[in-house]
């Protein structure tokens, strides 16, 4: 037992004597870190800096600052590195490097706004198929009234709002008549030569709507015909080659400088049977020559609708000198499609071979009565509530069985062509 209690306490003196020298170690690095530190600072002018002073140590002018306020100070520390510590009295003050930052002047910024809005204005948004039609139709709508000096001038007087309205407020009856002035003041008359010389004859053979100050919406199988190229249409008119009407009118005839088939239209088929026909100059609108607007609803029509024109008044008859108007029942295409495959007829299902859809035809008929021969092109048409006294187009006269006998007749649906028409038209 005694043998074995010295050995222990030899242990514990040679364990407490390395604690005392590895403690005694410790304090002569830490006394010599010190003095090093001590030695630095009395040899530097800068020792009574307070947090904000400008120190300058090596050439290099610096502030002096919080090192958790000098990110590459304290990114120095992070390293292992020794900062420039600028006061004793606050050991975290250090010399941190002024910063730099770069700034846009107000010059360049505007400059660099400024283009930035050049660059906006160049980003055109595409509207929505349809709403530049409606658009326009708002537009052509105040066409309707226009302003006269009243005949009594006196000190203060403005001008007259005179409305030109010529629609029929009547309700809509079956039947074929004579169209009113103003009744229809989008109807075009297209006439067709061989030349352009203005002596030449001209057969006026087909019907159109203006649909803006240049353009006119018509049939594809209209543009060309044995009698030559669709070169002239006559607006604002109510009888064909007759004077007798200028008391009522205002007619107009420009030349056609350029024709747009829908680029679909194959001739002699019934489908994309639409044409774009532009005028050599804008039209000035009046009580007699307004635009039509574009139908843009693509959902199935039903009720009644008017087709007017100066085709023929039976089949193979004669044309009428006369603007004619006909109400028509609006036909379920199915129903339609049912009819002409019973009757069998050759010429029709030649024109429609994959049938009549109601995406891109309409049908209308009334027994007795239907547009024929001459009505090509010309409009199938409802009258709109709003804007006032303003028609929209649903169709435009394409084919037929023999004018008024037992099958409807077939109009191309304005509707499922109005991107493309307001590509060309309002691009």
């Amino acid at each position: 037992d005694g043998q074995g209690r010295t050995i222990r306490r030899v242990f514990f003196l040679c364990f407490e004597y390395c604690l005392l020298v590895n403690m005694i170690i410790k304090i002569y690095q830490l006394f010599i870190v010190l003095f090093m530190l001590l030695g630095k600072f009395a040899s530097s002018s800068f020792l009574q800096y307070e947090e904000g002073d400008e120190c300058d140590i090596k050439r290099s002018h610096r502030t002096c600052q919080n090192v958790k306020k000098c990110p590459t100070e304290a990114e120095a520390v992070r390293k292992g590195l020794e900062p420039d510590i600028c006061g004793l009295r606050q050991l975290q003050l250090v010399c941190c490097s002024k910063t730099v930052k770069k700034s846009i002047s107000n010059k360049k910024y505007l400059l660099l706004k400024e283009e930035a809005n050049n660059k906006r204005k160049h980003i055109i948004k595409r509207a929505a198929p349809g709403e530049k039609s409606r658009r326009m139709c708002e537009k052509y709508a105040e066409s309707v009234y226009s302003y006269e000096e009243p005949q009594i001038l006196l000190p203060g007087t403005t001008k007259v709002k005179i409305d030109n309205c010529g629609i029929r407020e009547t309700p809509l009856i079956v039947g074929g008549e004579l169209a009113r002035p103003k009744e229809f003041p989008h109807m075009a008359l297209i006439g067709h030569s061989e030349n352009d010389d203005e002596s030449a004859i001209i057969n006026w053979q087909c019907g159109g709507s203006l649909i803006s100050e240049r353009w006119i919406v018509s049939a594809a199988h209209c543009t060309a015909t044995k009698r030559g190229l669709a070169k002239w249409a006559t607006l604002g008119d109510l009888k064909v080659l007759s004077n007798d009407d200028e008391e009522y009118t205002d007619p107009v005839t420009l030349r056609i400088v350029e024709r747009v088939d829908h680029p679909e239209y194959q001739s002699g088929r019934g489908y994309n049977d639409i044409a774009l026909y532009k005028l050599e100059r804008d039209v000035k609108f009046n009580a007699y020559i307004r635009p039509i607007c574009l139908n843009t609803d693509t959902r199935p029509y039903s009720g009644k609708a008017i087709a007017s024109g100066w085709g023929n008044t039976k089949w193979r008859g004669s044309s009428s000198q006369d603007l004619l108007r006909v109400v028509l029942n609006l036909y379920d295409t199915n129903e339609c499609d049912n009819a002409f495959k019973k009757a069998q007829k050759p010429g029709i299902l030649i024109k429609t071979p994959q049938g009549i859809s109601s995406h891109n035809l309409v049908c209308a008929w009334e027994r007795g009565k239907d547009t024929c021969q001459g009505d090509s092109g010309g409009p199938l048409q409802i009258k709109l509530k709003q804007p006032y006294c303003m028609y929209s187009i649903i169709g435009i006269t394409s084919f037929g069985d023999e004018c008024a006998k037992d099958l409807p007749g077939v109009y191309t649906r304005v509707s499922h062509y109005i991107s493309w028409i307001e590509t060309i038209v309002w691009p």
